[in-house]
Protein backbone atom coordinates (compact mmCIF):
# COMPACT_ATOMS: atom_id res chain seq x y z
CA UNK A 1 0.00 0.00 0.00
CA UNK A 2 2.64 2.29 1.28
CA UNK A 3 4.55 1.70 -2.56
CA UNK A 4 1.12 2.54 -4.31
CA UNK A 5 0.98 6.25 -2.47
CA UNK A 6 4.03 6.85 -3.33
CA UNK A 7 3.87 5.94 -7.04
CA UNK A 8 0.48 7.67 -7.08
CA UNK A 9 1.97 11.15 -5.57
CA UNK A 10 4.88 10.20 -8.55
CA UNK A 11 3.03 10.11 -11.09
CA UNK A 12 0.30 12.75 -10.23
CA UNK A 13 3.26 15.40 -9.80
CA UNK A 14 4.46 14.66 -13.37
CA UNK A 15 1.00 15.69 -14.74
CA UNK A 16 1.21 18.68 -12.85
CA UNK A 17 4.45 19.59 -14.64
CA UNK A 18 3.55 18.62 -17.94
CA UNK A 19 0.22 20.61 -17.27
CA UNK A 20 2.66 23.91 -16.39
CA UNK A 21 4.29 23.40 -19.49
CA UNK A 22 1.77 23.33 -21.95
CA UNK A 23 0.60 27.04 -21.11
CA UNK A 24 3.09 27.83 -23.09
CA UNK A 25 2.65 28.59 -26.37
CA UNK A 26 4.00 25.97 -29.11
CA UNK A 27 4.25 23.69 -25.99
CA UNK A 28 1.94 20.53 -26.21
CA UNK A 29 2.15 17.33 -23.86
CA UNK A 30 4.51 15.80 -26.08
CA UNK A 31 6.94 18.40 -26.34
CA UNK A 32 6.23 18.94 -22.54
CA UNK A 33 6.80 15.40 -22.00
CA UNK A 34 10.44 15.38 -23.88
CA UNK A 35 11.35 18.66 -22.25
CA UNK A 36 11.35 16.86 -18.69
CA UNK A 37 13.10 14.11 -19.81
CA UNK A 38 15.73 16.75 -20.98
CA UNK A 39 15.81 18.50 -17.94
CA UNK A 40 14.33 16.53 -15.21
CA UNK A 41 12.64 19.33 -13.66
CA UNK A 42 10.82 22.43 -14.40
CA UNK A 43 13.08 24.30 -12.47
CA UNK A 44 16.13 22.99 -14.85
CA UNK A 45 14.13 24.29 -17.68
CA UNK A 46 13.62 28.25 -16.19
CA UNK A 47 17.63 28.19 -15.23
CA UNK A 48 18.30 27.19 -18.99
CA UNK A 49 19.41 29.27 -21.56
CA UNK A 50 17.84 29.54 -25.35
CA UNK A 51 20.29 27.17 -26.43
CA UNK A 52 20.22 24.28 -24.14
CA UNK A 53 16.42 24.14 -25.26
CA UNK A 54 17.34 23.85 -28.75
CA UNK A 55 19.49 21.26 -27.93
CA UNK A 56 17.01 18.69 -26.10
CA UNK A 57 15.13 19.42 -29.80
CA UNK A 58 12.89 22.03 -29.28
CA UNK A 59 12.63 24.82 -32.55
CA UNK A 60 14.22 27.95 -32.19
CA UNK A 61 10.81 30.24 -31.81
CA UNK A 62 9.51 27.90 -29.50
CA UNK A 63 12.47 28.51 -27.37
CA UNK A 64 12.64 31.89 -27.15
CA UNK A 65 8.91 31.76 -25.85
CA UNK A 66 9.59 28.96 -23.40
CA UNK A 67 12.15 31.19 -22.43
CA UNK A 68 10.29 34.25 -22.46
CA UNK A 69 7.52 32.20 -20.14
CA UNK A 70 9.89 32.33 -17.58
CA UNK A 71 11.56 35.45 -17.65
CA UNK A 72 7.56 37.04 -17.24
CA UNK A 73 6.43 34.97 -14.22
Amino acid sequence: HRFAIGYHRKSRSKNTNVLKLTEIEGVGESRAKKLLSYFKTVSAIEKAGEEEIVKAGVPQNVAEKIVEYFSLS
